[in-house]
């Protein structure tokens, strides 16, 4: 435990509103918190449904609702509900965030350490792609990020946290950076046996399968998902290995019911199929996932969760690239994407494919998507449904 001499708490008040992947991996800040142990309570601004899945997962935090439409004027009913900060962090770096947390320092006179935004490093790297369209290759580097996402969010606390702690202790602070936090969602027992309870009848359309392979189709844009015959190409290749087949769940929202349908009709899947798209909170879906081998999946939030609960994925990436500082992190976990020159198509992967053939998706390599899928249901057992 570090060393905290002075007896007051400390104070520390986090806004981060959106979007869910992003809000996930700025867990890794009460990550390094908790793992710090010290003294301590966090004020979390944010917007549901993402501040569920941080009230679910670290109930001691405290959660308040930020409108989406909230006028400024009524911004100081909020500040009211904070008594005293000793520092303000700034996830979100637009101006409404920026904004808000000199609103919030002005009543509570706490610093603001505040992430940076990559917005010019991916503009460059969108640019590039328009110049090398499908003539050259993607560079081997932009499949590799040089910082992740969650680093760059954890910066601003790690810096926060080391002056005012070490002003409080004279020194007596560890370093952050040593204590090597991580996106987690450490979801409370009593939670999950409730989730659990909640869900059994559908657990019991699984029988007693012993494996388990979850899979996310959807994603926050139309153009970031790979198409259905990707999918079915890379279920009917699976069926082709000689293994015992897992049991499919498919997870999603409402929008990825309709999908997951599709590629099911397509697809005779001789083991147990339950189809949760558009069942179930984040924090529920969070819980199903903690009872698979892994999950297949596109560039997409549910790939995050999975990540935060201990679950390895396969992340299908077309029109964004691993360097955008998102790709997969766990050592059971792969990224897989083509060498197109013309990615990335646009900073968050939502404009249309300019060729109008999505063929950084069509052009994966199924086999080594299929033989990782093969790895995680064989080496990683999923846990028992009791």
């Amino acid at each position: 435990m570090t060393e905290f001499q002075n007896s007051s708490t400390l104070h520390i008040c986090i806004y981060r509103t959106s979007s869910i992947g992003d809000v996930v991996l700025a867990s890794v800040c009460l990550d390094l918190l908790e793992k710090m142990a010290i003294p301590m309570r966090v004020t979390w601004f944010g917007r549901p449904p993402s501040l569920d899945l941080i009230k679910g997962a670290y109930p001691h935090v405290r959660c308040i609702t930020v409108p989406r439409r909230l006028q400024r004027r009524e911004w100081q009913q909020l500040f009211g509900k904070v008594e005293r900060a000793d520092l303000i962090i700034n996830l979100q770096t637009n101006l409404r965030a920026y904004f808000f947390c000199r609103g919030l320092q002005r009543r509570t006179k706490a610093p603001i350490f505040r992430a940076k935004k990559r917005s010019f490093a991916r503009s460059f790297m969108v640019f590039m792609a328009r110049l090398r369209g499908r003539i050259f290759q993607l560079p081997e580097h932009m499949k590799q990020p040089k910082t992740f996402q969650y680093d760059m969010m954890l910066t601003p606390l790690a810096l926060g946290v080391k002056r005012i702690v070490s002003a409080k202790t004279h020194g007596g602070c560890k370093d952050p950076a040593s204590f090597k936090p991580e996106p987690r969602l450490p979801i409370p027992q009593v939670t999950r046996d409730a989730v659990f309870e909640e869900l059994c009848g559908r657990f019991h359309e699984l029988g007693s399968h012993p494996k388990r392979l979850a899979l996310a189709v959807g994603a926050s844009h139309e153009t970031k998902r790979a198409p259905e015959d990707v999918f079915v190409a890379i279920l009917e290749r699976l069926k082709q290995k000689k293994l015992d087949l897992p049991a499919l769940l498919f997870l999603g929202d409402y929008a990825d019911a309709s999908i997951s349908t599709e590629i099911l009709k397509r697809v005779a899947w001789p083991a147990p199929i339950v189809n949760f798209s558009g069942e179930g909170s984040l924090l529920e879906t969070a819980v199903v996932l903690t009872k698979c081998s892994g999950l297949l999946t596109n560039d997409s939030a549910l790939g995050h969760i999975a990540e935060a609960v201990g679950i390895p994925v396969s992340t299908l990436f077309g029109p964004t690239v691993e360097a955008f500082g998102f790709p997969p992190r766990l050592p059971s976990s792969r990224a897989f994407s083509s060498r197109l020159g013309c990615r990335p198509c646009s900073r968050h992967g939502k404009k249309p494919c300019r060729y109008g053939d999505q063929k950084c998706f069509k052009t994966l390599d199924i086999e080594l998507v299929v033989n990782h899928l093969v790895s995680l249901v064989t080496d990683r057992p999923s846990c028992e449904l009791e």
